[in-house]
């Protein structure tokens, strides 16, 4: 069961972070173009 859990937030770690990256990527970009321009 402890395996099962274990496993299980390995691949909800795995899932989720690229997604949190790729949002702080567009939302980073979206508050650098205004300074930008």
């Amino acid at each position: 069961m402890r395996v099962c859990l274990l496993t299980a937030a390995v691949v909800a770690v795995l899932i989720a972070a690229p997604i949190a990256l790729a949002v702080l990527e567009v939302t980073g970009t979206m508050w650098c173009l205004p300074t930008a321009w």
